[in-house]
Formats: structure tokens, sequence, C-alpha cells
């Protein structure tokens, strides 16, 4: 069937042989005088389908470089689009092309050679892009988990160590530690009795963050003026 054929006669579009690549099922679609509707006029539309979508599950989605080309009789050679983008097909959009592919005056001439003998040949290289979805999971709960500790820790001014670590205790299934520090820690080095609570990682599930709301409390004695701070985070 010539090309010219299906210009006069009217033919709004013609679809190739169906062929695979990457694991799917596609068509090149050609617009001899162009999608109108998608602004080709004047000129040589080409369209890459996704077709026999049935099989795929309800949220499929595929990702795929695409570049288009047109045989050169004269030089020949493929004149070949240079895309990089990757084009997403879905339930909504199961085509992508060019509208604007190639004037149609520049193509029916036979001295630009992309017809001989009223005959043309149309390309499309796709490359499908593998991709593995990761999602989080949040976990709400009606009321928070709490727990308290206490550390009582002797003869605190014979301390001569930079770090005292507790003995671990459990909170929310997972287990902690407090980390003090006689002499300071960053910012407090030298200046302050840093008190830090630290979450033993290993007792995490994978791929678990807790939103973590505590009080570290240093007692007084005598009285009940106790010195206390309250910090909020995400671990780990």
């Amino acid at each position: 069937m010539s090309f010219s054929w299906l210009s006069k006669a009217s033919i709004q579009k013609c679809a190739s042989e169906e062929f695979e690549a990457g694991g799917y099922k596609w068509s090149l679609s050609i617009y001899p005088t162009g999608n109108t509707k998608g602004g080709g006029q004047g000129h040589v539309s080409i369209y890459l389908v996704l077709i026999d979508s049935s099989s795929l599950p309800v949220d499929w989605e595929v990702n795929a470089v695409v570049n288009f080309s047109a045989y050169n009789f004269i030089d020949d050679e493929y004149v070949i689009t240079q895309d990089t983008n990757v084009r997403r097909f879905h339930v909504l959009k199961t085509e992508w092309g060019i509208a604007k592919f190639v004037d149609i005056d520049t193509f029916n001439d036979p001295s630009n050679g992309y017809l001989m003998d009223d005959t043309c040949v149309f390309g499309v290289e796709v490359f499908v892009v593998k991709t593995m979805d990761k999602g989080d999971c949040l976990s709400m709960f009606h009321g928070p988990i709490t727990c308290s500790h206490s550390w009582k820790l002797n003869r605190f001014s014979f301390a001569n160590l930079d770090e005292y670590e507790s003995e671990s205790f459990v909170g929310g299934n997972y287990k902690w530690k407090l980390l003090l520090y006689p002499n300071g820690h960053a910012e407090g080095k030298g200046n302050s009795v840093s008190l830090f609570l630290t979450l033993e990682v290993s007792s995490l599930p994978p791929n678990t963050k807790l939103v973590v709301d505590c009080t570290l409390r240093t007692k007084e004695q005598i009285g009940a003026n106790h010195a206390q701070t309250r910090c909020e985070t995400i671990l780990p």
C-alpha cells in the first residue's frame, strides 16, 4: 500500500503489527496527514501505543525512553530522534508520540530521501525502565505507649569516666539505654552534665521509625526542684 494512497484516501491513522519490548506489547501509529487533534496539521505524526493492557494490574504504570525514526533511502540511514526523557504510560495515557514529526512537504519531496517508489519506512526504539516501588507505612495509635525508668548512679563525685551507660530497659517493645556524661558532651562539654536517651537499633524491626516524646529528669533528693528537659524526635 503506497504512502500517497493513504493520504489521498483520507486515511487518518494506520497502525503497525504488534511487537514486544521490555515484556510489553506495543504498536506504532502513523498519521499520514497529521494528527489534527494533537496539533499536527501539515506534518506526519507518529505515536507509540501500549496495547493489550488487560493482563496488567489495575494501577499499572510503564516507564520507557522512546525514540522514533524514519529511513532515508538516499543516505541509507535512519534519522532518529534523540530523546532521553522517560515517558510514562498508564491506564489514562496508553500512547505517546510526536504530532509534528516531519513536515509533509519535506517528507513528500523525493530529493529528501524519505520516499522511494512511494514507499517509506518508520521505526521506533523502546527502552523500558524497570522501577522498584518502595512505600512507607505509618501506623497510628489511639494513645501513646508510655514507660518510665529510673537509674541510680552511686558515688557520682568520684566519677572519672567520660561516659556512663545504664543497663538496658524495655519501653514499647523496644530496648533503650541512658547515657550520662559527667563533664558534658558536644555543646555541653565542660559546662554541663549531659544526659541522653538512646535506642538499641537492633531491637527495631527493619524499615521502622519511631516518634519519641521523652522527658529526661535529674531528681533533687532533698526537695522537689528537679532538673528536667523534654524533647521530641524521630528515631533512628
